[in-house]
């Protein structure tokens, strides 16, 4: 004897109930003093004043023709760095003056971007590549 059963849905699962949760206490901020440091290798050091450079007019570099991108090595020690830069000033740019605004400009762009105080840039001129036919590029 086969009999047929209706079918009848199954039941459904009661909801599952969560204790309500509250949320952490907010911290007061930690004092400056007290945080962690923010180190800054030699290596990126070199990289950001090397771009800084970049942006001086008349030291030649990769965007400028016939010149090398300016050389730059770091020291760092603590939140004090010092440069020693090896770039190229585009001719008929005054050198001096040249060379003084981009010592400046490094101090001001690399202590900007990296919290590190600049105490020294030694500068050497490796060349002084003549601007393209339309003047300074």
């Amino acid at each position: 004897m086969n009999r047929v059963l209706p079918m009848t849905p199954a039941p459904t699962p009661a909801p599952l109930r969560r204790e309500p949760t509250t949320a952490p206490a907010p911290r007061p901020p930690v004092p400056a003093d007290e945080r962690g440091r923010l180190t800054v290798s030699e290596r990126a050091a070199s990289r950001i004043a090397t771009a800084v450079l970049t942006e001086v007019d008349g030291i030649a570099g990769p965007r400028r023709r016939r010149a090398a991108p300016p050389r730059v090595a770091a020291t760092v020690k603590g939140a004090t760095a010092g440069f020693d830069v090896r770039c190229a000033v585009a001719y008929p740019a005054p050198v001096t003056r040249t060379v003084e605004r981009a010592r400046a400009h490094l101090v001001s762009r690399v202590g900007e971007l990296t919290g590190l105080t600049v105490d020294h840039v030694d500068v050497v001129v490796t060349a002084l590549p003549a601007e393209g036919p339309g003047g300074p590029s």
